[in-house]
């Protein structure tokens, strides 16, 4: 999320949007890093999914979400609520 995050801030707003971001957000969130078990269990989702518009980014975030028992997501992609991840709002 945060990589994430940071792309976009940083192309839209700028840099500044960017640093702003780091000091107010970073620091309530747990990052989970990708590390190859992780990406390899994600790319093994996308491949057997017959969703062409499936990413690689959201089968790995299926596959933390799952590992977290995380219940609820902010995401307003549709793959999320297709995996049965409830909105966060």
């Amino acid at each position: 999320m945060c990589c994430w995050s940071y792309a976009l801030l940083g192309r839209r707003i700028g840099p500044r949007a960017v640093r702003g971001f780091r000091a107010a957000f970073a620091p309530l969130l747990e990052i989970v890093w990708v590390d190859e078990p992780l990406h390899e269990r994600g790319l093994d989702e996308l491949l057997e999914s017959s969703d062409r518009d499936l990413s690689l980014v959201d089968a790995v975030s299926f596959q933390v979400i799952r590992q977290e028992a995380i219940e609820r997501v902010f995401a307003f992609d549709r793959h999320f609520r297709q995996q049965g991840f409830g909105p966060l709002l």
